[in-house]
């Protein structure tokens, strides 16, 4: 059996939480409210730790625009978040909630080519951001290009999406979305 892996490990306990862009969407009307969860799942799996991610508006919480699940995993010095699409995904909306993660199944999850994000950690700062591969997180042609950046309780995620004539056409113009920390989900001790 291989061994945990203790940096993937140390950042899935650092990411996991409830985030809002509440006081983003107060303070400027070109932003929504949004809520964004990232849960553990799959405690005691050897190939990684995983996350479950989903984001909504928060008038709307039972109609997610993004739902997925990350491997993070450490190769020597690099970590990556491989980025999944989850075989009928509503049935785990909200599944914090109601125990549905814990029916999450690897095998059933569809790995999302060319998404993959490349972490970098830095003093306070974590940054995860897609490649130079060509992500396409649904069935359109936009191409997306994803940065998170994580820095004490606080989130920003810039998603834009660009057709193939680079113009974007999806994802805010002006900056990132910018989260706060709503609420920590304790990291997992060998299950739920």
């Amino acid at each position: 059996m291989a061994p945990p892996d203790l940096a993937a490990e140390q950042l899935r306990d650092q990411l996991a939480g409830f985030y809002s862009s509440e006081r983003q969407a107060e303070e400027d009307a070109d932003y929504y409210h949004l809520q964004l969860a990232l849960i553990p799942i799959l405690p005691g799996h050897r190939n990684g730790a995983w996350l479950y991610v989903e984001q909504a508006l928060a008038e709307h919480p039972a109609r997610p625009q993004t739902q997925q699940v990350w491997r993070l995993q450490s190769n020597g010095e690099t970590l990556i978040a491989r980025r999944y699409a989850l075989a009928q995904p509503e049935r785990f909306v909200r599944g914090w909630e109601t125990g549905s993660l814990e029916q999450i199944d690897q095998k059933q999850l569809s790995p999302l080519a060319g998404c993959d994000l490349h972490v970098q950690q830095a003093d306070q700062r974590t940054d995860a951001l897609t490649g130079d591969a060509i992500c396409r997180l649904d069935s359109t042609q936009v191409e997306t290009r994803d940065h998170w950046i994580w820095q004490d309780d606080r989130l920003s995620r810039w998603e834009r999406g660009f057709d193939r004539s680079g113009l974007q056409v999806r994802g805010p113009m002006n900056g990132p979305y910018l989260f706060d920390r709503a609420g920590q989900f304790a990291p997992l001790q060998g299950g739920f």
